[in-house]
């Protein structure tokens, strides 16, 4: 769980992703 490798996929993605990866 790195945050350099879950910048990139935020921002292509978006917040949506990032969501479903919260739950």
């Amino acid at each position: 769980m790195q945050p350099h490798h879950l910048q990139p996929l935020l921002l292509t993605e978006g917040p949506q992703f990032h969501h479903s990866l919260h739950c």
